[in-house]
């Protein structure tokens, strides 16, 4: 037993010191901070099934999105995974905490991306604004502090500069296929805020938005309102938190999208999920997407 448990302190006194840690997808490596939970988070095995997700390798297939932007891209794994299946597209990172940029910029770099870092917070308008680190892990940074979740002495807010979904896309042409992933850990209200002109000038898109009712209200949405608010511009379905070998398709999910009389009954159901902390993403495109011609 005495190997084992030595080598296990070695292991920890190594990630006490050392400032990079690798962890190998296979299709790329993610270079993380080890003192960092939100960075050691990602040696769980369940990122590994986001690599292989049927509905992620059919948006590729049928749409080849010429541009992916990831709005908290954190260390780069969501848009190195779509680069891992469609390279050559235009990735476009954008992360505001200053710790993580390094990172994200060095997993880039290292991966041959076609990438565009921006250090800023998407928010519905430009401009300035305070951004919440989370010294207990960087997967919960967010725009305004939470001590409900985490105590005040876990958090640090630096300056930031503010950007908008349309500023960022406003050279995407029209005929083009542009990819959003948001997960702002509930200031997403805000996102869409700031993305209306470019999602009501296209139709050629699709976002990925965590969906979070806990995380909004912390970021001071009301998240009936805001689902709501979705449902009656676009259409939105639930994604399954893992995705079937076979029997889920795109057509599959967004032919169980949400209709306005279930929003309230959905945001109870997720509450309940994890004793108030429950989350899910939505898949969201507009009502004359080329994803809904079956």
């Amino acid at each position: 037993m005495i190997y084992p448990l030595a080598h296990k302190a070695y292991r920890h006194l190594k990630r006490i010191v050392s400032t990079c840690e690798t962890v190998d997808f296979g299709k790329f490596k993610l270079t993380i901070d080890p003192r960092d939970p939100g960075g050691l988070a990602y040696h769980q095995k369940h990122y590994f099934g986001d690599l292989l997700c049927p509905l992620e390798n059919e948006i590729v297939a049928r749409f080849r999105p010429s541009v992916y932007l990831d709005v908290g891209a954190n260390y780069g794994f969501t848009a190195l995974a779509h680069a891992a299946r469609n390279p050559g597209c235009l990735i476009i990172a954008v992360e505001p905490s200053p710790t993580l940029l390094p990172y994200l910029k060095q997993n880039l770099e290292a991966a041959g991306c076609n990438f565009r870092l921006v250090d800023a917070v998407c928010s519905d308008r430009p401009g300035r604004m305070p951004f919440s680190l989370n010294l207990a892990g960087s997967q919960d940074n967010r725009v305004f502090e939470d001590h409900q979740s985490t105590p005040a002495r876990a958090w640090k807010t630096v300056a930031a500069a503010a950007t908008t979904v349309t500023e960022l896309l406003q050279s995407v042409a029209v005929d083009a296929f542009a990819y959003i992933k948001v997960d702002t850990q509930g200031f997403e209200e805000r996102v869409f805020q700031g993305a209306d002109a470019f999602l009501r000038s296209h139709n050629r898109w699709l976002v990925r938005t965590e969906f979070a009712p806990k995380w909004l209200a912390s970021q001071g949405t009301d998240p009936l309102m805001h689902l709501k608010n979705l449902v009656e511009r676009y259409v939105v379905a639930e994604l399954p938190k893992r995705t079937r070998f076979r029997g889920d398709s795109l057509s599959t999910v967004l032919d169980d999208a949400l209709d306005p009389e279930h929003c309230q009954a959905f945001v109870q159901y997720l509450r309940g999920l994890a004793d108030g902390d429950g989350w899910c993403d939505l898949l969201v495109v507009p009502p004359t997407s080329p994803l809904l011609r079956h």
